[in-house]
């Protein structure tokens, strides 16, 4: 297993590396003043010893992720902050914020599922606040690295896992950046906001993203922020090409009101001649949060853009309406009844698409007993429907 590692020093830089020794071959290697080495692991269990070290490190290890593998290695809150500031490795940068996220979002997940009130840790928004103000890192990188872990990756991360709790907290962290980085997302997307026109060129593309990733933080903010409102309703108006206008639609669509049924009718009319334009609108709204989506859904399916006999059509909607974390998970099962509908509904018109359609029931075991219950019901509903072998053989196997 190739594991590249790097050493940083307290003053955030690398350390120059002088020869390192494995335990495997019992040898030292000059490695002549280079800040990242190869680790050749060949053994279960192998220990790796750099020499002539002058000062404490921060390991950075798995650099470039070198190796297809779960990393699993002890680092403290401080040192994943450290990393984020300071390594020059652009994987392991991102992957120190990952990990930071990920932990303050379980600690706090256990707070709340324990009644007691959320508290932001406030060095985790400084520690992104100034990865995101570093200039001389790429503009697309400092977007994707102020992109959080879904709450399905998070999910997936434990055992019985509650999706919708999961959500809330995520959404406390986001609100949480988005308004201790409130002026400066603003000011990160004035500078970005340049009327020109598209061109699908490296500079323009890192552009819109951190323009974009700063209008949805700042659209967690537009409910009770007039200044925030007004950029996000300006930005949806005067957007140039259709990836600046539909992350401005996202961001509007984050806050139930006039100025989202507006934003999302005015969209439809210009594009609606646009068959895979139409695909974004829909699925936009499929994965909604706002709570009664379902509603909209139901809608959404006698609506002139959908047809339940267009497989992509049918996964913007009803795919897309599984990636709501509020509405598929819905406490009272009515999001699991709805997707069982449907796949009984598809099983009788395009047997593959309804198996396709089935697999989210089918994950059913990561989830609190109390969703593991309500999605059997659904899975074993299917069943007694004697559904097409395909999406039978799908729901037995998952029983």
């Amino acid at each position: 297993i190739p594991i590249a590692v790097g050493l940083v020093g307290p003053d955030g830089k690398d350390i120059p590396l002088t020869s390192v020794t494995g335990s495997k071959s019992g040898q030292a290697e000059a490695l002549n003043g280079k800040t990242t080495h190869v680790l050749k692991m060949s053994e279960w269990s192998e220990t790796f010893t750099f020499t002539d070290v002058a000062v404490e490190p921060t390991p950075s290890v798995l650099r470039d992720f070198s190796a297809p593998v779960k990393l699993v290695i002890e680092q403290s809150d401080d040192a994943l902050k450290f990393l984020l500031a300071n390594d020059s490795d652009a994987f392991n940068k991102w992957e120190a914020g990952q990990r930071l996220a990920t932990r303050l979002i379980f600690k706090l997940l256990a707070d709340y599922q324990q009644g007691k009130e959320m508290q932001m840790d406030d060095s985790v928004t400084e520690a992104f606040s100034k990865l995101f103000a570093d200039d001389s890192l790429d503009k697309e990188f400092r977007a994707f690295a102020l992109t959080l872990p879904s709450t399905e990756e998070l999910a997936d991360k434990i055992d019985k896992a509650n999706p919708v709790d999961i959500h809330t907290v995520r959404s406390f962290v986001l609100k949480s950046l988005a308004a201790g980085m409130r002026d400066q997302f603003l000011e990160t997307y004035k500078k970005s906001d340049i009327k020109t026109d598209y061109k699908p060129d490296r500079e323009g593309k890192s552009r819109r993203a951190i323009r974009n990733i700063s209008l949805s933080y700042l659209g967690k903010l537009a409910e009770t922020d007039a200044e925030v409102k007004s950029v996000l309703n300006a930005s949806f108006k005067e957007a140039t090409n259709m990836t600046d206008q539909i992350a401005a639609l996202a961001a509007i669509g984050a806050t139930a009101g006039e100025d989202r049924e507006k934003a999302i009718e005015a969209f439809y009319t210009q594009w609606k001649e646009e068959p895979l334009v139409m695909l974004k609108w829909l699925g936009l709204q499929a994965g909604s949060n706002l709570p009664g989506n379902l509603d909209v859904i139901r809608k959404l399916l006698d609506h002139e853009a959908f047809d339940i006999k267009n497989p992509n059509k049918v996964y913007s909607l009803i795919g897309g309406f599984t990636s709501s974390a509020v509405n598929y998970h819905a406490g009272d099962g009515s999001g699991y009844a709805f997707l069982a509908d449907m796949v009984l509904k598809l099983d009788k018109m395009n047997p593959q698409v309804a198996a396709r359609m089935v697999g989210p029931l089918s994950k059913y075991k990561k989830y609190d007993e109390k969703r593991q219950e309500m999605i059997k019901a659904q899975l074993n509903r299917i069943l007694e429907a004697k559904p097409c072998d395909n999406v039978y053989e799908i729901v037995f196997k998952s029983l």
